[in-house]
């Protein structure tokens, strides 16, 4: 599936006209270089978990960092003492560690907290694995089976 770009912001979704706050993003280095050495090693942790999953698009916008393959999969969001982790899958989950679901259709929208770069456990890998397997990125698409 293509992806549109926001001709305003420059910013890409997985739909024509996606409603989103157009603001710019900004090099990744840049924008971590804001966030406490705690926090970055947590979105260090995530970027490594995600690249392991194979080929992702991340934008860092002034709210977060957005992981996209063909769509929007995870987000990673800075609080006022946590960082926010939603990721998408295709089944509810449920456990000590999720603060929120959001269902949308054959999606959920599964939120927890990470305070610790240990937070970043066996769990959210195979949480960011099962959102990157839902949407493969777009060349993985192409690929036959092995």
């Amino acid at each position: 599936m293509p992806r549109w770009t926001c001709p305003s912001c420059d910013r890409s979704f997985g739909r024509r006209g996606q409603g989103h706050v157009c603001e710019p993003t900004e090099p990744l280095d840049d924008y971590l270089d804001r966030w406490s050495a705690s926090d970055r090693e947590i979105a260090e942790r995530i970027l490594d978990a995600m690249d392991d999953c194979g080929p992702v698009d991340v934008e860092a916008a002034k709210v977060g960092l957005f992981f996209s393959t063909t769509r929007k999969i995870v987000q990673l969001r800075p609080k006022s003492k946590r960082l926010e982790l939603m990721v998408i899958v295709a089944r509810r989950v449920d456990g000590d560690r999720v603060r929120r679901i959001i269902a949308d259709g054959p999606r959920f929208a599964v939120f927890t907290d990470l305070f610790d770069p240990d937070d970043v456990d066996d769990w959210i890998h195979e949480l960011l694995a099962e959102a990157y397997d839902l949407n493969p990125a777009e060349d993985e698409l192409a690929q036959p089976p092995s």
